[in-house]
């Protein structure tokens, strides 16, 4: 981890301690940027996670809002499958076991090893084909999985786990990386993963000097509240006694002064004094204090990637009838969309792989369900701007049949895609430019014949149309004519 440490400005050793020229006292020796610094140890990122407000909320919301909601899978119309994948999905305790891999990999590294009848070796690959059952999933935490044989390639194909028994003994097996599921996380050159036991700098280690730093900022906060008002007391005649009374009667009568003193104070809630004596109560100057501490915040919100006003614990748009925490849960949101694309997909996708073959299908496709629902108040909003336009679509000139436009409120979601008649379409595009006129042109309006008699012609239904007017007889007028 690089870090800053005191270095040296010059080689001659020259020093100045006067100005503090190239002495700890030198402001120029606290900002050299040194490489390869001591490695921050597991066991203090443990309690760093553990116990730090900001550590384990920047850790924990990206798995906890994640995988709340869970996913679906809308490409599988058979509900007996959809059942059967889900309890396996219940039965192995894959999500419990996904979100906790997710939070300890975000603090310091984590993986997950599925346990797979296949009739194979655990160092051997999957055979897909035979896999009969998946028995177990396992959180394996950094620090008790290695690779063998590692290279710069990073192409490592066994991996050492250590394994902890209740009883106390240990022992170590060989795994195949397909039985592993890693999670994406920080990239890193492969001659920094190769001198860092081949894992990459967890979140929480590339946050720990910012955190650390505004933990200290926060610390001095409450000395400078104690210290904010200080009474100052001017006693005439102090340094004679001090200097002139031995250290025994000098106590006794500045105790008889400060007692008289006192007393007046809690008879009379006011404070007598001498009239050569003085009482003052200063008050720190706290100004730009804050702006301080906010530059420290900003550093953390900038390596952690979430949402200012959620990490902080601040109310958006400055007052909180204005902004009703409407943006605060908007950017949350897409941080967390955001975290499921990049870090909860892909291990989803390759335990699935691994689910497909006892459910019957080559592959298993999913969906993450929405993070969040509309109001009843946004949904008649939407509703109402939805039948304005679909009245547009059918009126006049139509563009959508009725039938068609139903399809708007088809399931139990609107939905901003209507399902087209193609087939009625296609018959469209035989009529000659006359014919397509007569079907277009709104039923009542008529034509007057040479005769003096009138014909109704269109019907604006033919294969598309919806009118139900005819001449009597049973079939829509026009309709011979389509």
């Amino acid at each position: 981890m690089s870090f800053i440490k005191s270095v040296k400005a010059r080689f001659d050793k020259f020093k100045n301690v006067i100005t503090g020229y190239n002495t700890e006292r030198d402001h120029g020796v606290q900002t050299k940027w040194a490489i390869g610094g001591q490695k921050v140890s597991k066991a203090v990122m443990d309690d760093f996670y553990a116990t730090h407000e900001l550590a384990w909320k920047l850790v924990d919301t990206g798995p906890t809002y994640g995988l709340r909601k869970w996913i679906s899978f809308p490409t599988i119309e058979d509900d007996a499958i959809k059942a059967k994948i889900n309890q396996i999905i219940k039965d192995t305790g894959f999500r419990n076991k996904l979100k906790r891999a997710l939070k300890l990999n975000n603090a310091y590294g984590a993986l997950l090893y599925v346990m797979i009848n296949d009739g194979q070796e655990e160092d051997q690959p999957v055979n897909f084909e035979a896999i009969k059952s998946i028995d177990g999933i396992e959180v394996i935490e950094r620090g008790y999985i290695a690779p063998i044989v590692t290279g710069r390639s990073m192409r490592h194909e066994l991996y050492r786990i250590d394994i902890q028994h209740d009883s106390g003994t240990s022992e170590s097996i060989q795994v195949h990386k397909s039985r592993l599921i890693r999670i994406p996380g920080a990239e890193a050159s492969s001659d920094w993963l190769l001198m860092n036991d081949c894992w990459p700098p967890s979140k929480l280690e590339r946050a720990f000097d910012p955190l650390k730093d505004l933990s200290s900022a926060y610390g001095l906060l409450p000395n400078i509240v104690k210290d904010i008002i200080r009474d100052v007391i001017r006693l005439q005649g102090l340094n004679n006694i001090s200097l002139n009374e031995c250290e025994e009667e000098f106590q006794k009568r500045f105790d008889a002064r400060m007692d008289a003193m006192l007393q007046a104070t809690s008879l009379i809630n006011k404070l007598v004094l001498d009239k050569d004596d003085d009482y003052q109560r200063q008050t720190t100057n706290i100004t730009g204090v804050s702006d301080l501490i906010r530059l420290l915040e900003r550093r953390v919100v900038a390596v952690s990637g979430q949402p200012h006003s959620y990490l902080l614990g601040e109310s958006p748009g400055g007052g909180i009838g204005q902004g009703k925490g409407e943006s605060q849960d908007r950017d949350l949101n897409k941080y967390v969309e955001c975290y499921q694309e990049d870090e909860i997909r892909e291990p989803i996708e390759e335990f699935l792989a691994l689910l497909a073959p006892l459910v019957g299908l080559d592959s298993i496709e999913f969906i993450f369900n929405p993070l969040s629902s509309m109001s009843q108040e946004q949904m008649a909003a939407i509703l109402e701007k939805l039948a304005n336009a679909i009245h547009k679509l059918t009126g006049g000139k139509a563009v959508l049949t009725q039938a068609e436009a139903a399809t708007f409120f088809e399931g139990s979601e609107i939905v901003l895609n209507p399902a087209l008649d193609l087939d009625a379409r296609k018959k469209l595009e035989s009529l000659n430019l006359e014919q397509l006129i007569a079907l277009l042109t709104p039923i009542n309006q008529q034509e007057t014949l040479p005769n003096g008699e009138s014909e109704k012609i269109g019907t604006g239904s033919g294969d598309l149309g919806s009118g139900e007017s005819g001449d009597g007889s049973g079939n829509p007028s026009g309709s011979e004519s389509a």
